[in-house]
Order: structure tokens, then sequence, then C-alpha cells
């Protein structure tokens, strides 16, 4: 169970550094080309975490927890970032996915 959680746990930090690393090369001309190359190889690694994820664990949980958890941290991540201030539909739409999460967490596997 701890090996699960930590590949997890890995899959979502890669991705939310993948995202700022996207964030941080499109707001200057110069960072662009080694920003997105950086991003593209700690990506090409998180592909990998999340194969192993999927040995570990029901691939259709594992690619939903994956997928979701990198979605919320993400958007957290660059609303820090960026302060931007999101709009009661925004915030509505994460907590939704956000309880989509802990559901499809509770279902068992088929």
């Amino acid at each position: 169970m701890w090996l699960t959680c930590s590949v997890l746990g890995g899959v979502w930090l890669m991705q939310v550094v993948v995202m700022m690393l996207l964030h941080h090369g499109n707001t200057a001309p110069r960072r662009w080309w080694p920003c997105y190359l950086a991003a593209t190889a700690l990506g090409i690694a998180t592909s990998a975490a999340c194969m192993w994820l999927f040995m570990l664990m029901n691939a259709n949980l594992g690619l939903g927890l994956a997928t979701g958890g990198s979605y919320i941290l993400s958007q957290a991540g660059l609303l820090i970032v960026t302060r931007a201030r999101p709009s009661p539909a925004q915030i509505a739409g994460t907590i939704v996915t956000t309880a989509g999460l802990f559901v499809l967490a509770m279902g068992t596997p088929s």
C-alpha cells in the first residue's frame, strides 16, 4: 500500500512540476524551449511512473487518481504562482472534481 501511495504521490508531484515548467516557459520567449524540453523529459518519467502505478493497482482506478489528483494539485499550484482569483464556477468545479476522486477511490474494482 505504501508503495502505491508513494508512486501516486510521485506522479502528482512530477505533473505539478511539469505544469510549473510550462507556465514558466510561457512567460518569456527565451525560456520557452528550455522549459518545454525539461517538461517533456519529466513528462516521459511521469508516464513511466504511471505504467508502474498500473501494475500496482487497477488501471482505471490508477488512471483516474493519477490524472484527477494531478489536475487538482496543478490548478492549486498555478493559482498560488499566478495569484489568480478563480470564479465561483471554477471553485465549484474543483470541489466536484475532488469529490469525484474520493468516490472513485472508495469504489471497489471489478
